[in-house]
């Protein structure tokens, strides 16, 4: 399903009446704020369905234009969920409670807890050609604000209710997250924790209404935001340009097994969905700072289609590991891409710096610790992209039969006579990560680049020598690379011959 007809006619409902009982129309925005319990009847108390509070505030949201709004602590149920299509909602149906071209929005929830009705089953099947037929089932989305600017969202605590809910197998996912940016200018989400939702905890894209070309989101910034166990992922991102992730953690995506989750069962997603002329800006200078990406199901940070893409995408000081044997774990498909700080612990997964042929740019890891297992490790094989490795530390080794080991591979042409480089790396296989399996256990293989004052080392016992190899294709150098705690000969620096079927295990010549 495309994710514009997630969005496809959200606004055409007409807006819920104002229950009088509930709403006082003579309450006034305080120094912190209106207390949305006084003056629109929400309920905290963990079983009253707020699902009509939720519509009279966002009705005198839009009415007002704006404004400040508390949560007070609490817990504020929505009972009821969806259960048709977004082009056929209505008012008697039950709808998110969209806010549409607001300025000046702040949402306070400090100690307020929202819990979503999950408790459902989603039955349905592809129809005879390619239709979704019964598939509309999905919670209610407390957050759904389009085309507004200065957004700040804080505070909350959000349960989407997934670990109850159940589908059939050929059930495709559905627009249902806990916070929604549709071509939103100047937001800021901070500290929030969102948790078990139907599919993404954020989506952050552009607004699809009033024609062609679409708005997309600008300078949204996320602090303090935790968005984990949700079925799908932590953080869509799909259209914006100026992303600032600062502090953030998106951990354990993709793994709610009752529900079967949806692929791609990620971190973070950054795969942009329009292109021009059909959205005004691409995709572009996305940061995260200090952020973790933990035993997501599949990938802890995804980037698709280079040519949606300008600016940069930079991961700085981050963290990511991988628990669940994910292949891809990082794909850096983006021209500019910088990885520096942090630890990267890929399992069996793959560090990827080109995919498919689709990057065109430099791709840039630096002074970080990569772990690997040995399945795939480091990889860059595509050409016409540049591939930069400096001061990265990478531990691994061969785990078992059927992996290939290629710890480290930077095989792709960067075209225009460049060459890869790799430089003041240290590649380190620890006597705990021993494989019985392979008659060596870290494979290392260039093509097209320059291996310049490398380490190779190990705590392995020299007697056999047989831990590394090193394979030189077409276009490879070594410039002061050397061995320490392994026997591949007689000299600790050497000038290998250039060809993929040289190894340490031979001894190198000094001349």
């Amino acid at each position: 399903m495309r994710r514009r007809d997630f969005v496809t006619g959200l606004l055409c409902s007409a807006s819920l009446p104002l229950a009088a009982a509930a709403f006082r129309a003579g309450a006034q925005t305080g120094a912190e704020g209106m207390n949305v319990v006084e003056s629109f009847g929400f309920v905290p108390d963990g079983r009253t369905d707020n699902y009509d509070a939720f519509h009279r505030w966002a009705a005198h949201v839009k009415r007002v234009g704006g404004g400040h709004y508390v949560f007070p602590p609490g817990t504020y149920a929505v009972t009821r969920h969806r259960t048709r299509s977004l082009a056929r909602r209505d008012p008697t149906t039950v709808i998110n409670s969209v806010i549409d071209q607001v300025d000046d929005l702040t949402i306070s929830g400090y100690g307020a807890k929202i819990v979503l009705n999950g408790a459902f089953h989603r039955s349905g099947r592809i129809g005879p050609n390619g239709e979704a037929v019964g598939m509309h089932f999905a919670i209610f989305m407390p957050f759904e604000i389009h085309r507004s600017r200065n957004v700040v969202i804080k505070g909350f605590e959000m349960d989407g209710g997934v670990r109850d809910m159940s589908r059939d197998p050929q059930v495709g996912e559905i627009y249902a997250g806990l916070v929604a940016l549709h071509g939103c200018i100047g937001a800021v989400l901070e500290d929030l924790d969102l948790h078990h939702c139907q599919t993404d905890g954020i989506y952050i894209t552009s607004s699809e209404f009033g024609g062609y070309p679409t708005v997309a989101c600008r300078d949204v910034t996320l602090r303090r935001v935790k968005s984990h166990d949700n079925a799908r992922g932590g953080l869509g991102v799909f259209q914006v340009l100026g992303l600032l992730c600062v502090d953030c953690a998106f951990n354990r995506n993709g793994v709610t097994a009752k529900y079967q989750s949806h692929a791609p069962q990620f971190g973070v997603d950054i795969e942009p969905d329009l292109v021009k002329p059909n959205v005004d800006v691409l995709t572009g200078n996305v940061e995260f700072r200090n952020c973790e990406f933990m035993d997501n199901f599949s990938s802890a940070l995804l980037g698709g289609y280079r040519e949606r893409f300008q600016g940069y995408l930079r991961v700085l000081d981050c963290r990511s590991s991988n628990a669940h044997g994910g292949t891809y774990h990082i794909i850096l498909n983006w021209a500019g891409a910088l990885v520096r700080g942090g630890v990267h612990d890929l399992g069996t997964g793959l560090f990827c710096l080109s995919w498919h042929g689709e990057t065109e740019g430099d791709v840039t890891v630096s002074d970080c610790e990569i772990r690997t297992s040995g399945l795939y490790g480091v990889s860059h094989y595509w050409d016409g992209n540049y591939a930069r490795l400096e001061r990265v530390r990478i531990i691994g080794s061969y785990t078992g039969p059927g992996t290939n080991g290629e710890v480290l591979t930077v095989r792709g042409d960067p075209g225009g006579g460049r060459k890869n480089l790799v430089k003041d790396c240290e590649l380190f296989l620890p006597a705990a990560r021993k494989s019985k399996d392979h008659p060596y256990d870290y494979e290392v293989i260039y093509y097209h680049t320059v291996s310049q004052n490398n380490l190779f080392r190990t705590d392995l016992p020299a007697a056999g020598g047989e831990h590394f190899a090193v394979g030189y294709g077409d276009g490879a150098v070594a410039r002061g690379d050397r061995f320490r705690g392994t026997a591949p000969g007689p000299q600790d620096s050497f000038r290998p011959a250039h060809n993929s079927s040289h190894d340490t295990r031979l001894p190198y010549s000094s001349g």
